[in-house]
């Protein structure tokens, strides 16, 4: 792998591909799995690297990589595909992997003219923080691949930033 890679950034700054960083995802992504090997996905997905790739396209490379090594031999790369995934939409929506307070995102989609100002009006802050507080977020990393795709291919809306509950336990994502 040539390290001298140049890679584009969200924000259109290009540097050199940091694998350090990469390997450090994988690594977070795999903890508490079994049967995963980190620098096989590593070793896969680097063979699609490429002179400008973007970040983005790294990052779904990666999940790619980790999702075509789920078998019933491996099972736990559905988990590691999906972790990736839900870390690559959240970055995607909140530019952060950890999501915003929902009275924050609902405040910021509002004043954007996504949501109408009825939600601000029926729901006062205190409530809204309510529900936030029955949200956990580290639920999303429990999904199998196979749930975190069918969720973004056929329920989240993906012209209109929205937030999606999927259970009164789980977290939201949007983008």
């Amino acid at each position: 792998m040539n390290k001298n890679i140049q890679v584009t950034k969200r924000n259109g700054k290009k540097e050199p591909i940091d694998m350090e960083k990469i390997h450090r995802v994988i690594e977070w992504a795999s903890r508490g799995l079994k049967g995963v090997s980190v620098s096989q996905v590593e070793i896969s997905a680097q063979l699609a690297f490429f002179e400008n790739i973007k970040t983005e396209d790294i990052h779904e490379t990666i999940i790619k990589s980790a999702a075509d090594l789920i078998s019933t031999d491996a099972p736990d790369y559905q988990y590691l595909a999906a972790r990736l995934a839900i870390f690559h939409l959240r970055k995607k929506s909140f530019q952060s992997f950890t999501p915003p307070s929902l009275f924050a995102h609902v405040t910021k989609l509002t004043d954007a003219g996504i949501y109408d100002t009825d939600i601000l009006e029926k729901y006062n802050k205190a409530e809204i923080e309510a529900l936030d507080a029955h949200t956990d977020h580290e639920r999303d990393m429990k999904f199998s691949y196979a749930a975190v795709k069918q969720l973004k291919e056929n329920i989240w809306c993906k012209t209109v930033p929205q937030v999606r509950f999927l259970n009164r336990h789980s977290s939201y994502i949007c983008w």
